[in-house]
């Protein structure tokens, strides 16, 4: 998403897309593919961002990683940064809630959130 009239800043590119891009309050503005990368991450992304949005979050991040064990990562943050242990509880009971009802994961799976 842009602002009216942007000051773009952008840093050095690793793989396909910046790190990151700043506008005038230097706030990062993150894209879906920095969010969710793969199919099911985007999907995962779609299901638990209303959720998080509407305890007041910003979902920062999601990955579905699979080897031995299968982990959901959800990297969240306040509009204003800082974000504390009892924050990650809310949005861990919350969102299970959710993927429990919606059920896109097939495997057993541990849930991380920070």
């Amino acid at each position: 998403r842009w602002g009216p009239n942007p000051t773009l800043h952008r840093e050095t590119p690793t793989g396909r897309a910046p790190v990151f891009l700043c506008l005038k309050d230097r706030r990062p503005i993150m894209t879906n593919d920095l969010i969710a990368k793969a199919a099911i991450d985007r999907r995962l992304a779609e299901i638990i961002t209303p959720v998080i949005e509407d305890l007041g979050y910003e979902l920062v991040r999601v990955r579905l990683m699979s080897g031995k064990e299968t982990t959901l990562q959800i990297m969240a943050d306040k509009p204003d940064g800082g974000i504390e242990v009892d924050d990650c509880g809310a949005i861990s009971t919350a969102v299970s809630a959710t993927l429990d009802v919606e059920d896109p994961i097939l495997d057993a799976y541990t849930l991380e959130v920070s």
